[in-house]
């Protein structure tokens, strides 16, 4: 068993057809062909085609032999984004940083209460301290009482 990618490779191999048809499937200038087109040019039938895609095998193994078509062209790629970086593209410049572990989205979270409503702090806190802690990190505006102490001369 091949430890590296759980598949038994020393019973499952694929057909010479199912070798051609992965040797046409993987080049990445046959990309935008069609079926018909990929049957031709890897001399298999449409049958052939489709049974091999309905072949857990093939497609885990057809998955394995794509990785490493991938990596052979990461370095360009890599290269490319940050050539396009650069020049100022910012989505090049977001997807390099955040390939880096340097950038995450920013995410909205947003909690509710029990049936999708509000969240209720009865119990966990007087509502008092709540809103001195909300007031505090600026998201309630200041207390009236506190506003009327300001104007008042000592």
């Amino acid at each position: 068993m091949d430890e590296e990618n759980g598949q038994n490779l020393t019973k499952w191999r694929p057909t010479k057809a199912q070798e051609r048809l992965l040797e046409i499937v993987l080049d990445p200038s046959n990309r935008m062909k069609s079926v018909k087109e990929i049957c031709d040019l890897a001399d298999v039938s449409r049958q052939t085609y489709y049974d091999a895609y309905r072949d857990e095998n093939f497609v885990e193994y057809a998955l394995l032999e794509a990785k490493k078509v991938a990596a052979r062209y990461a370095v360009q790629v890599m290269g490319a984004f940050v050539n396009e970086a650069k020049r100022g593209s910012y989505q090049h410049g977001l997807v390099i940083l955040d390939m880096a572990g340097m950038y995450a989205p920013k995410q909205r979270t947003e909690l509710t209460g029990k049936d999708g409503g509000p969240i209720s702090l009865q119990g966990i806190l007087p509502k008092d301290e709540v809103e001195a802690q909300l007031r505090a990190m600026g998201l309630l505006p200041p207390a009236p009482e506190a506003e009327k102490d300001k104007e008042k001369p000592n």
